[in-house]
């Protein structure tokens, strides 16, 4: 179970048929806010267990309502769930519409798994606030946004009779470049990530440079040495 901590006052214990505590509801208060923490009771345990593809991850819609006629405070809700593998997520709460009623908090978890403990941290509410796990389902992961690559720098240089063009990388993989130029020149060299490259004893003439990848450029792709 999730474990609470600070200076607590017991509010409420629901009981079942069996004198099973069912839930337990703690408050703490802080200046003029009161704050109040709900244990799940089971409510929509039918939905806890999620058993979702390596591709899919799992989704629970939980609902926190007030309970009575004191509006809930969306302000600085927050739900912690723990799954049967150890883990713990916490998801802010946020109001649907433009009612003043019930709290939702919707939560995702990669592969799916199954819900063991909760429970919600929230201001007002009436005397009997419930937290139940409204749906839930396994649904396919958002795909992964294109990783973002920068043009490789490319800078030429003569000093003293001597030709060279470097070529920078800040990316974080490593970029093949091959550069051309007069009298057959080619050669190909890796631009470590993160570091630079230089290409030297050039002679004068235009040189040609492109990399091996699809996604990663030059800021230049045609440069002169003149010296």
């Amino acid at each position: 179970m999730l474990a609470l901590t600070g200076t607590v006052t017991l509010a409420g214990i629901g009981l079942g048929s069996a004198g099973n505590v069912l839930a337990q509801e703690t408050e703490t208060v802080t200046g003029s806010e009161q704050e109040r923490t709900l244990e799940w009771a089971g409510q929509g345990e039918e939905n806890a267990e999620q058993d979702c593809d390596a591709t899919e991850q799992g989704f629970w819609h939980w609902i926190l309502t007030p309970g009575g006629s004191t509006p809930l405070v969306e302000a600085g809700a927050e739900l912690t769930v723990e799954f049967a593998d150890g883990t713990t997520k916490t998801v802010d709460g946020s109001r649907r519409g433009q009612g003043s009623g019930a709290l939702h908090f919707e939560m995702t978890k990669d592969g799916g798994g199954t819900v063991t403990a909760a429970a919600v941290t929230f201001s007002g509410g009436g005397n009997n606030p419930v937290l139940t796990i409204s749906d839930a389902r396994c649904e396919q992961k958002p795909e992964e946004p294109p990783e973002e690559f920068e043009d490789l720098m490319v800078t030429p240089e003569c000093v003293h009779g001597n030709g060279s063009i470097t070529v920078s990388n800040s990316n974080d993989v490593t970029v093949s470049v091959t550069v051309s130029g007069p009298n057959g020149y080619e050669q190909e060299k890796g631009v470590p990530p993160g570091d630079a490259i230089e290409f030297g004893g050039l002679e004068n003439g235009t040189y040609d440079l492109e990399t091996a990848s699809d996604d990663i450029g030059l800021d230049h792709s045609s440069v002169e040495i003149d010296y």
